[in-house]
């Protein structure tokens, strides 16, 4: 009779544990994990920053505006409302973009030697979730390990290796990653028998990290001579401020020529809003 009674209170429990509550825990999990592609938030995701994405709009919105009217007030509306739209472009699209590029950067060299571990387990007998835990467990410290386990961590609180993948692709920019979810995929798809395609993405993996450093090498004088330039042009400036306070003062109370020093300012916040733009570097 006590056995039977204890049975009861173990199925009990376990329906407990299954039901109710589990599965609604199982499905927030979901819905935070599933973003939707394409939208701003998750570029954010991609660009390692852990905000909602109205959070960080708003964010960055309230400062563009405390900005505009610092500056309109002590220099001018002609570098205010201009600086102000720089500001808040820079840091919604091209410093995510820039945060996300950097973060592919890290990745990409971790890839080969995941990629061949993962090989080496599939072919030992390893099944794919076993396999993809032991590939991340022989990552060194970084992105690519923090975002595996991740997913290691979702496969074991019962979420399918889609929706595993599906996380991971939204987490990290770049089509090496797309890449290699495919290739996971496909080997399901054959039946998890040939290893061909991951000797071939692992291949492609190695050239795609050959062209990223040659690419980062080259970026490497222009970003140094811009740099040097854009200094000397703020450091100038401030040079003869210090020395003559009175020259630059009695130019900012100029009915024209306070125009014209306020318009070189708006310049140079634009040069170098544009330099950003276009050595945010995607290969």
């Amino acid at each position: 009779m006590k056995e039977l009674e204890r049975l009861k209170f173990i199925k009990s429990r376990s329906a407990d544990e299954v039901n109710p509550s589990k599965v609604k825990e199982r499905e927030s999990r979901r819905q935070r994990a599933n973003i939707t592609k394409g939208s701003y938030g998750e570029r954010l995701q991609q660009a390692g920053i852990p905000l909602p994405a109205f959070v960080w709009v708003a964010g960055v919105s309230g400062g563009a505006f405390f900005l505009m009217t610092s500056l309109t007030k002590f220099i001018g509306p002609v570098v205010g409302f201009p600086v102000a739209f720089c500001f808040l472009y820079y840091l919604l699209s091209i410093y995510v973009t820039a945060r996300a590029e950097k973060r592919r950067r890290q990745v990409v060299p971790q890839l080969p030697g995941f990629i061949d571990t993962l090989a080496a387990s599939l072919a030992t007998g390893y099944n794919m979730e076993s396999a993809i835990e032991h590939a991340t467990n022989s990552l060194p410290e970084g992105i690519l390990k923090r975002e595996f386990m991740h997913v290691v961590r979702m496969v074991n609180k019962k979420m399918t290796l889609d929706e595993s993948f599906a996380y991971l692709m939204r987490r990290i920019a770049g089509q090496e990653i797309v890449s290699l979810i495919i290739t996971l995929r496909l080997f399901h798809g054959m039946g998890g028998r040939v290893l061909t395609p991951f000797k071939r993405l692992g291949y492609k993996m190695r050239e795609q990290q050959s062209v990223l450093e040659r690419a980062s090498r080259d970026l490497v004088g222009t970003k140094q001579a811009f740099n040097i330039i854009f200094f000397l042009s703020v450091t100038a400036p401030i040079f003869l401020l210090v020395s003559e306070p009175s020259y630059i003062l009695d130019a900012f109370k100029h009915p024209i020529l306070k125009y014209v020093m306020q318009g070189c300012m708006v310049i140079q916040v634009i040069c170098l809003l544009v330099f950003k733009r276009f050595t945010t570097l995607r290969v």
